[in-house]
This record gives C-alpha cells, structure tokens and sequence, in this order.
C-alpha cells in the first residue's frame, strides 16, 4: 500500500489558479473559455462603443446577447470554487472513501458497494465513532487511479474492488495513504516499512464463490469495515483506538478473540476457523498498533503470527526487529532477537525482485542499516532508492527524508540540507522535510521558527510539528517555549501515553535542575502514562524513580516490581533489581530485589 508520496499540494493548485486569472487580467487577453467570447480586454470593450451609434435594433440584440454571455462566463469563472467538484472529507476528519465497485454494468458490483457502505456506517453507530467519515465516490480502475482519487476527496483511505462475476469471485482492495507512518519511537522520523507480498496480495480480500450479498460476501464485508475503520484510527497517529477494531476483524474473520478486548459484540457469523493467509495483514496493524502502545510482548506475538503466514514480507521482520530493540530499551545494546530480525529482513529483501521492486529492496535495506545503527551503510542503499525517482517525482519524498538523515548521520550537513529542501520543493505542504530542516538548522533559531510555523500550516493539527518545537525549544534553553510546545502536542494528541511519558521526561529534574522542571509535573504525567501504557516496563521505571526520590517507597517498589515483570523472559533486572531492593528497605517491605 504506497505512501501518500504522489499527493498534488495546495500550493501547486493554488499556482495554477493564479496562473489562469492572469489571464484575463491583462488588456487583451487570449480566450478564456474557447472562441473568442474570451476576448474581452479593454480594447474590445472601447471598439464596441465605438461601434454604438450605427447598430441597428438587431444588432442590439445580438451584441447585448455577447456581452451577456461574457458576463456569464465571467461570473461562472469568479465563482467556480462554489461550482468546481469539491473534496467531500473535511480537512479535520478521516476520512474512509468508498470508490464504486466495477464494472459499472454488473449489478452484483453495484450490490457490494451499496452492501460494503451500509455495513461501514452501521459499524460506526455500533462503535460510537464520530471522528471518522464515509465518502462515497466513483469507480477506479487500478491502484494508482484509487491514490488519485483519495487526493481528490481529501481521504485518507480509498476502498475500491472489481467483481468478476463469470468467475464467482470478488476482490476488495485497500489504498492505504497513511501520514507517512510516523511510529513512536525515540526518535520521531517519518517512515513506514511497507507491508510487501501477502496472501492475498497486500491490500487486498479476496472472496471466490461470492457475488452474492449473503453468506460470505456479507461476512467478509464486515471483515473489511472492521479492519478499514483501524486503519482510518491507525493512520490518524491513534494506535489506541485502532487496536479494538483490528481484533474485532480478526473475530469477524474466525480467530478466537476474547470478549472483554472487543469494542463491541460484533455483528457477524465468524467462520469456525480464519485462514492465517487472510487474516496476516490484519495482524500486522494489529501488532504494531500494539507495539505503538509499549506492548511489546502482544505486538511481537501478533508479528510475530503475521512472519509466520508470511516470511517474504520484509516489513514484518523489520517491526519486529524495532520492537525488540525498543523492549530491550538502554538494558542491552543490539539485542540477539532484534539482530535476528534483522537478519531475517534482510533476507526477505534479497528474495524479492531486483526488476519490478528495486526501490522497496534499496529502501528497506537502507532502513535495516539505519535501525541497527549504521548510517554509512544506510546512506548507500538510501542513495539507490533515491535515484529510482526522477528528479521531480513526488514518490521519493520518503526516500529524500531517509537519505538526508543518514547524510546528517554520517557527518555531510550541507548535503543533507540540499536533500531536504529538494524534498520540501517536491511537496511544500508535507511537514516532515520542514521539521527535519529546522532540526538541520537549530542554530540558526529563527529560521528554525520559520520552518516549523510552515510545517504547522500545513499540517494544523499534527503533533509532532510540536514535538519538534519543543525538543528545539530545548536545545535554545527556553524552557517555557518547551512548556508552551507540548501542551499544544497534547492538545492533539491527549491519549498518547508515549506522548505523556516524553513530557514526563522533559519536566523531570537533572542535576543541576533547570528553571521550570518539577517532581510534581513529572509525576503527574509519568501517571497518565502508566494508565496508558500499561504493559510497557519503561513507563513503570520512570515513575518509580520519581516516586523514590518524593520518599512514596512502597509505592516506588510496585512500579519496580511491576517495571521488572515486564521486561523481556531473557533480559535480567540488572540496576532495576538494585532499586527495588532499595526502594523495599526503604519500605520496610520483604526485599526480593537484588543487584547484579
């Protein structure tokens, strides 16, 4: 499923207007809507008046008709915004775009679509879901017609399929234009590991035997509402409300999901059993949405299931090498199981083929390298995929990102500059090139100001425009700046715990403190991430610590049990172990903690 990389920018359309009302603006201009109607400059206008006294009646009426008709045209030109075909998804929703099912003379095709709809809107009812819109729109005939039109209706997923009806068989495909995947990670980078090769192919259901609206085109039916609606969430940087509905399409899809995890009781027949070819995709979003929350263990369960119905996917083993890395966290440098991973990935890379898929071979070897820390290595296979794309292709947007951040990586500012403003040429209204710049350029605090203001205008209600703003705000010792920035990141994003905890982090005390950090700030949010981010060990850690240091012992010895339960079954406790011990005593509580 591509990236949102061939996306038309505001300011390229805004160009072309301009261009077209120059001209009529001009004296004598060229026609405006063919023939010579157009010609109404003032010239023209002066020779008619010329022209007054010696027209009959007849030629009144023929030049009052003309100039009607101009008139006409004018005021249809002015107001052409009112009339022009307007994108149906409002800039702050998500949008899911049900393009009509083909061929548009097959009736059963028209049956589905209306089908498909009627069950997306009934699912959105059942969930309470309001931050999520149905669109409808035409039929498509390709994957790259179904990105086109999602640009058009401003959506962020287009659903769109084909009935084969001598065949029996229908095929629902999915065109996934996600904000180019930012995880949540240490470090905030744009980039998404693109699910490749599954069964059925990658974005796609598949059901034979089906053109009928009951039995299994019913059950698949809600199957894909189930999983579309995660993906709306999933794509929207909101990984919390996309879990539920994932594992409701896994339910809906035969797998055995508990009750209490489900959104709601699902309104379908589950076959008895799910074949793990059709549900691998599903597990993919799932697992990593769960890798997004700090569950590492369930998401690399979940992953882990997915590389197992499919090894050729490279994007999979990637996930799963980031999570382990991520688990393993500052306790253990390149874990065996995240290098394993890896390897696997590499591997999967190597089968795919060099002619049809040279680009996502470059670009994800280039990403292995990275995540394993080796920039040098990165920037060369980087430098392949970017030279796949013509040089004014908007598809290399991510590639132009990776590379200029392994330039940076590896010592070539300059070049890395050069890289990313050729990216920002390539798609001014994309914010990741102006945030990466004015990390790029920090020292120069207010050109960095002036990048992140053009980031944050074209991408309003993003939080990581303020994310950057605050890390930098940071980096120039303006701490209210930094306050001030994450506030505003939490406005937008108030569910994330990954979120909570970094601004835990940020009011955290150092030694020697500095003005505006606070015990009682990073208490306060370290608390909301806990209840967020359960699962995660880290989280747990962090609020120990800070309960420790107010003299809460017992319950600083909870969060360090709780945090060591958590880790990895092969990573020992080692300094947590130390200060759980210290936070028992302290407690006056049985010691089971120990140091290494």
């Amino acid at each position: 499923m591509p990236d949102d990389t061939n996306k038309p920018t505001t300011d390229q359309s805004s160009q072309q207007v301009q261009g077209n009302q120059q001209n009529i603006s001009g004296e004598v201009t060229g026609p405006v809507v063919g023939g010579n109607v157009g010609q109404i400059g003032n010239r023209t206008i002066t020779n008619v008046y010329n022209l007054l006294p010696s027209l009959t009646r007849r030629q009144w009426r023929t030049v009052g008709l003309a100039l009607l008709s101009v008139l006409i045209v004018l005021t249809a030109y002015a107001t052409r915004s009112l009339w022009l075909p307007q994108p149906h998804c409002l800039p702050d929703q998500t949008c899911l775009l049900i393009a009509a099912f083909g061929p548009a003379n097959e009736p059963k095709a028209n049956e589905i679509t209306a089908a498909l709809e009627q069950e997306l809107r009934g699912i959105l009812d059942a969930a309470s879901v309001t931050d999520v819109a149905i669109v409808r729109s035409r039929s498509v005939a390709d994957g790259q017609a179904a990105q086109v039109l999602a640009t058009d209706e401003g959506s962020l997923l287009v659903i769109w399929g084909r009935v084969f009806a001598s065949e029996n068989k229908t095929r629902i495909y999915f065109e996934l234009a996600d904000r180019l995947g930012v995880g949540e990670s240490g470090q905030v980078r744009p980039y998404r590991a693109e699910p490749l090769g599954y069964d059925p192919v990658a974005g796609r259901l598949e059901c034979t035997a089906c053109i009928d609206i009951t039995g299994e085109v019913t059950q698949r039916t809600h199957v894909i509402a189930w999983f579309a609606l995660g993906l709306a969430h999933y794509t929207a940087g909101q990984p919390e409300a996309a879990q539920p509905s994932f594992l409701a399409a896994l339910h809906c899809a035969g797998e055995e999901v508990a009750r209490a995890l489900l959104p709601v009781r699902p309104d379908c027949a589950p076959p008895d059993k799910a074949d793990p070819a059709e549900t691998a995709l599903i597990r993919y979003y799932l697992g990593k949405s769960y890798v997004l929350q700090g569950d590492y263990g369930q998401g690399i369960a979940h992953l882990t299931g997915t590389a197992q119905a499919n090894p050729n996917d490279p994007g999979v083993w990637i996930a799963i090498g980031e999570a382990y890395t991520n688990w393993y966290g500052d306790a253990l440098a390149n874990p065996p199981l995240a290098a394993a991973a890896f390897a696997n990935a590499e591997q999967a890379v190597r089968r795919l083929p060099p002619a049809t898929l040279a680009t996502e071979r470059a670009f994800a070897l280039g990403l292995i390298d990275e995540l394993q820390g080796e920039p040098a290595a990165a920037l060369t296979e980087y430098r392949k995929a970017v030279d796949n794309f013509a040089v004014d292709d908007p598809g290399g947007y991510v590639s132009l990102l990776a590379l200029a951040r392994a330039q940076a990586e590896t010592g070539q500012p300059d070049d890395a500059e050069a890289t990313l403003r050729r990216a920002a040429d390539l798609l001014p209204d994309a914010p990741w090139a102006h945030l990466e710049l004015a990390r790029l350029l920090a020292d120069d605090r207010a050109g960095a100001e002036a990048l992140i203001e053009r980031a944050r205008r074209a991408a309003p209600d993003e939080a990581y425009v303020s994310i950057i703003q605050a890390e930098l705000c940071v980096v120039w010792g303006d701490q209210a700046c930094a306050a001030e920035a994450y506030t505003q990141a939490l406005q937008l994003r108030p569910n994330s715990g990954w979120l909570h905890s970094r601004v835990g982090d940020f009011y955290l005390p150092t030694s020697p403190p500095v003005a505006g950090q606070s015990w009682e700030e990073a208490e306060s949010h370290y608390r909301i991430a806990v209840e967020l981010r359960p699962a995660d060990p880290w989280v747990h850690q962090r609020l120990g610590y800070v309960l420790l240091n107010f003299g809460k012992n017992s319950e600083a010895a909870a969060e360090y049990a709780t945090a060591i339960r958590l880790l990895p079954d092969d990573l020992p406790p080692g300094e947590l172990g130390c200060t759980l011990a210290e936070a028992q005593r302290r407690a006056g509580l049985p010691v089971t903690g120990a140091c290494p």
